[in-house]
């Protein structure tokens, strides 16, 4: 059992370091992830289960699209009975993502809504993986066009991903693209116009850059065509791929340039491809091109295949399958929000019986208790009473030993009075000797002070007369013609330094970033040389020079 624990506990750790592997390399932590599969097979049921839902979620970072329901759901069987709400939300994630890949909608929005209730009913939640839900949740909503939802969505997306410091591109176009679809132009350019500020950073991350493509489409679609034509500039220079998606988008661009047959090559490129979205939307460009040219026989041939594609794609069929699943869920979620009130309710009522008779017991105890009470001291008043007698007899022996012990208490009492004044006397000449001592040290500490000051002004003396034969022996090179070492240049930087502390940075603040030869042109024009003098140390153009010193020292004020 021990040794079957140390395995299973090193198993768990090497998931652990592939799992942040995948966040960096996901392909690798596969690689990782497959050499252990024969251990795991081995291994208790929680770590096989674990290794399953760690598979689909390296599967899907590396955008590897899913074949098979099978293994999710009996993740979904296995951690709804023993998953922690984490692991719940982590499963029904990824369930998502599966019936996603497998264009699944209905199943794909069920799974990305029980992820959400999980999250934001439970104690803790993966803020990251809930953000991520949202956006996949948009895009559902967004290819279902039920626009709505996919505005609510969203903001909610975005409000999250500005908690967690991750608001990036794709966000912002989510957020633009669902605007745009209920005609709020004006938000959607706002949000486009963000993204595109995001987009053109040199700090931007692999994995945005496929919305790039998006940005064209719609900056081209809202007639922007100088960000249009930017962005698309971008593409080349990083040499961004194209997909059947980014070919579609990019042929609106095409089309706003008035670069028809480019577009025209795209839509046909996109003809090729087995998606019949993509294939719907480029038959209905194709028909609306040729159409416009004239081109009669073109634009029969792509009407029938675009009536074709209609029928097989059934747009308005998947919309209610999808809609009639986020009503169904909504109506689960009620039935079982009024199931947990009712149960609620009836705990209620079995706490107040309960309640009722242990507060009978507790009252029927106190009653008893304080007749017990009442009686025991009813006996103890008796006791007392034959207690008193004697104590009364004896109080009066008690008062007379009191009067002669007061007596002499009295005599004490005249005794301590003249000890207290001789306290007092030693008292106020131990204060006299304090106030000696305090204006002792007083003294002492100015006289400190005066040495630090007197020390301190003698170094500074020294660094000066330093830093003034630097710059001496500077002056006087400069009257030859001669080259500066490297350590010359820092002796008078130092001096310089030395000589006016904040002199580096004025050069810095007024002319901002200069070149090497620039700042050594600031400081010899600091110290005062002259245009030729410089020309002999830098070995700097006359024009060049005169030029450098007239702008430096206008700004720096020489």
């Amino acid at each position: 059992m021990l040794f079957v624990a140390c395995s299973s506990n090193e198993l768990k750790e090497r998931m652990g370091e592939i799992r942040t592997m995948g966040n960096r390399d996901p392909k690798l932590a596969l690689q990782m992830l497959d050499s252990i599969e024969t251990d795991i097979r081995k291994s208790p049921e929680y770590l096989q289960k674990e290794y399953d839902l760690l598979s689909i979620r390296l599967h899907d970072k590396a955008y590897i699209p899913a074949t098979s329901d099978i293994k999710i759901k009996e993740l979904i069987d296995y951690y709804e009975k023993k998953g922690t709400d984490l692991e719940k939300q982590e499963t029904y994630y990824y369930a998502g993502s599966v019936y996603r890949d497998l264009h699944d909608t209905p199943r794909a929005m069920k799974y990305y809504l029980q992820a959400i209730e999980t999250a934001l009913n439970a104690r803790r939640c993966d803020s990251i993986i809930l953000r991520n839900t949202y956006s996949n949740l948009h895009c559902v909503y967004y290819a279902v066009q039920d626009y709505k939802n996919a505005l609510d969505i969203a903001k909610k997306e975005i409000q999250i991903a500005k908690e967690l410091n991750k608001l990036d591109a794709r966000t912002m176009m989510h957020l633009g693209t669902s605007y745009l679809r209920i005609d709020s132009v004006n938000h959607a350019k706002a949000l486009f116009d963000m993204a595109f500020k995001h987009v053109m950073q040199d700090s931007m991350e692999q994995k945005e850059v496929d919305i790039v493509y998006p940005l064209i489409y719609h900056h081209s679609r809202l007639k922007d065509i100088k960000k249009a034509d930017i962005l698309y500039k971008r593409t080349q220079m990083h040499a961004i791929p194209l997909n059947t998606e980014s070919v579609l988008l990019l042929s609106e661009y095409y089309i706003s340039k008035n670069a028809l047959d480019s577009a025209i090559s795209c839509y046909c490129k996109i003809l090729e491809d087995t998606l019949l979205v993509e294939k719907y939307d480029a038959l209905k460009k194709l028909i609306r091109i040729y159409h416009e040219r004239g081109d009669d026989k073109q634009t029969a041939k792509y009407a029938v295949a675009f009536a074709d594609a209609s029928t097989a794609l059934d747009l308005g069929k998947r919309q209610e399958m999808a809609a009639t699943v986020n009503n169904m869920y909504q109506y689960n979620k009620n039935e079982r929000e009024e199931q947990r009130m009712r149960e609620e309710q009836e705990q209620a009522r079995h706490l107040l019986v309960v309640i009722s008779l242990l507060s009978s017991i507790v009252i029927l105890a106190i009653v008893a208790t304080s007749i017990y009470r009442r009686n025991k001291r009813l006996h103890e008043m008796l006791s007392l009473t034959h207690a008193l007698t004697r104590l009364k007899e004896e109080k009066s022996e008690l008062e007379e030993s009191i009067a002669q012990r007061n007596r002499e208490l009295e005599r004490q009492r005249e005794s301590l009075r003249e000890k207290d004044r001789e306290l007092e006397q030693m008292n106020q000449e131990i204060g006299r000797y304090d106030t000696e001592l305090k204006e002792k040290e007083k003294q002492l500490e100015d006289r400190i002070e005066q040495n630090k000051t007197f020390v301190r002004l003698l170094h500074q003396s020294e660094l000066e007369s330093s830093a003034e034969e630097v710059v001496r022996g500077i002056k006087e090179s400069a009257r030859g013609k001669r080259q500066m070492n490297n350590r010359d240049w820092r002796q008078l930087y130092r001096a310089v330094d030395e000589l006016y502390p904040t002199f580096h940075e004025d050069v810095l603040e007024r002319l901002g970033r200069i070149s090497e030869q620039q700042m050594q042109v600031c400081y010899l024009m600091r110290i005062g040389l002259t245009n030729s003098e410089i020309q002999n140390l830098t070995d700097l153009s006359r024009v060049t020079a005169w030029r450098w010193m007239k702008r430096f020292g206008e700004k720096l004020s020489l």
